[in-house]
């Protein structure tokens, strides 16, 4: 899920854009496979619930 929210941002570096965070930062998430819950949530009212942050949760954490 994390590739198909970067492609829909256009990219890593648009995605950290949006997000206001630094590209470093999600490449860090693509390595560990995994979105914080709090960016999550700003990713699904960025994308009007196209992404639901409770679906991002799920699919990338995967230690629970």
């Amino acid at each position: 899920m994390i590739r198909k929210i970067i492609t829909h941002f256009g990219g890593t570096t648009a995605t950290a854009t949006a997000l206001g965070v630094a590209p470093s930062a999600v490449s860090q998430w693509i390595k560990e496979d995994r979105i914080p819950p709090q960016r999550a949530i700003e990713i699904e009212a960025l994308t009007e619930g196209f992404f639901r942050a409770v679906d991002i949760c799920r699919e990338t954490s995967s230690d629970e």
